[in-house]
């Protein structure tokens, strides 16, 4: 049966980076002649009007991690981030002339299947959306081709974040691409809660702080300087627990540690000039900032249980009212519908505000890739186009809607704040390329929840394996053909 599309949105806030823009300037009396309105041109996929594949199937191999990694939805529900979803590939399928079917496996049988499909040269898949991190050994073993031989793609565009991609770039060939049209882009930056009342109750200007993000002044020790007002042992028993309230919680405390290294502008792997990978971790200002995220973890008034399991993806000592910040990904909202409190979200604060930007780290990107079993390399490109396009337009207004939906006083600033979360959006690709030694888990069970801090003697013991990893990416990257 066809699908139809589902209504409209009436979207509350409109804040897609791709949409139209009008300036208008007011008429001075009697004097200065009414200016006429300039638009902004729509910037969308620069691809033929007579483009069509006559309703070919294209079938997308998908990987499942958790359950935002999906591209497509069955129907339409009237929930609204579901048929923006919807209504995304549905656009697409009718301005190509193409069946898009979701082909969704574990992540590491999708892994297997591909690698099985580029040996029996089986092009039954159009693409492939995978993992970031548990992709790479499909591009060692020389199973990828860079997104450069499809057609049709521009990786510049908006909707396919071209910070990011670019940052993923080897040896100038793109083989992996986030794009617009995954909302595990979204759910997975990493961002600041606030609690607004419990503010206000300790004199804390929550206005205060919108203005130092703006201003790019909002630190890591002025957030410690507010979180450290709220410690309060609640029961009197003189020692602090769960039950009592705390600064800071995190929602899944291995990330915290380089989720503040990574919002200080550095990273573990870096790129030379050529865009190939090398070791960062050992410059005096990465260990300057692991330092610091250590401090920070250790704080007297940060609950942390040095533990990942028990407590992870949990939001309840903030949702309770019980601790003044949370660190946590967007998709920490969603256990926050009983929360009483209002809150409100920031960005992750700079080290230095001297850094030019901020910097919300992410995880778990689910990027598009090109094995070698894809055959129709314009069907890849025109597709993939124009799905991230529409994703940009139709999904990121109803995922800023969506990641608002628990919060009583929805309000323009949030949405403001939630938009520069997204922007600052980034990944540290020591965690996608050298996972085993390099990621957030490694560093968090091996450096961060020591009792002591031992980086030096952990990197130095990690050095050979990622000189062999780094070596076999390079001559994989070297071979492209």
């Amino acid at each position: 049966m066809k699908r139809i599309p589902a209504l409209p949105l009436a979207l509350l806030l409109l804040l897609t980076s791709c949409g139209s823009t009008v300036e208008v300037e007011e008429a001075a009396a009697d004097t200065t002649p009414v200016q006429t309105e300039t638009v902004e041109t729509e910037r969308i996929p620069a691809l033929p009007e007579d483009l069509t594949f006559d309703g070919t199937d294209f079938n997308l191999l998908s990987s499942y991690y958790n359950d935002y990694c999906k591209i497509t939805k069955e129907e339409a529900t009237g929930e609204v981030l579901n048929d923006a979803i919807y209504d995304m590939e549905i656009r697409t399928e009718e301005r190509l002339g193409v069946n898009i079917l979701e082909d969704q496996r574990e992540y590491n049988e999708a892994i297997r299947l591909s690698e099985s499909l580029v040996a029996a040269g089986d092009d039954t898949y159009a693409a492939m959306n995978q993992l970031d991190r548990f992709s790479i050994d499909l591009m060692v073993k020389g199973y990828l081709r860079p997104l450069e031989d499809a057609e049709h793609l521009d990786l510049t565009a908006p909707w396919w974040h071209p910070d990011v991609t670019e940052e993923m770039s080897l040896g100038g060939n793109t083989f992996y691409a986030a794009s617009a049209s995954n909302i595990l882009m979204y759910v997975d930056t990493s961002a600041i809660y606030i609690n607004t009342a419990m503010a206000k109750n300790l004199g804390v200007s929550v206005d205060d702080i919108y203005d130092a993000v703006r201003e790019g002044t909002w630190t890591q020790d002025q957030m410690m300087e507010y979180a450290a007002l709220a410690k309060a042992d609640l029961n009197g028993d003189g020692e602090m627990t769960r039950d009592d309230q705390w600064g800071m919680m995190c929602f899944d405390e291995n990330i915290l540690g380089t989720s503040l290294i990574t919002a200080g502008g550095r990273k573990s792997l870096d790129k030379d000039a050529d865009d190939n990978l090398t070791l960062l971790w050992n410059d005096e200002q990465y260990v300057n900032l692991l330092e610091n995220a250590y401090n920070i973890f250790h704080h007297d008034a940060v609950l942390t249980e040095k533990t990942a399991s028990q407590f992870r993806h949990k939001a309840t000592e903030f949702a309770e009212g019980r601790s003044l910040f949370m660190h946590g990904f967007f998709m920490a909202v969603d256990q926050l519908e009983e929360m009483e409190d209002d809150y409100t979200i920031v960005p992750i604060p700079k080290f230095d505000a001297a850094q030019d930007r901020y910097i919300c780290a992410n995880y778990d990107v689910m990027t598009y890739i090109m094995p070698k079993f894809v055959s129709d390399t314009e069907l890849f490109g025109a597709v993939l186009e124009w799905l991230s396009y529409e994703g940009s337009a139709q999904v990121t207004d109803a995922y800023i809607e969506t990641t608002m939906k628990y919060k009583a006083a929805r309000d323009e600033t949030m949405a403001e704040m939630v938009q520069m979360c997204l922007d600052a959006s980034m990944i540290d690709i020591g965690g996608m390329y050298c996972y085993n030694w390099c990621s957030y888990d490694m560093l968090y069970f091996n450096v961060i929840c020591g009792g002591a801090l031992n980086f030096a003697s952990y990197a130095a013991a990690q050095d050979k394996a990622i000189g062999t990893r780094l070596a076999e990416i390079a001559k994989a990257v070297e071979n492209v053909q």
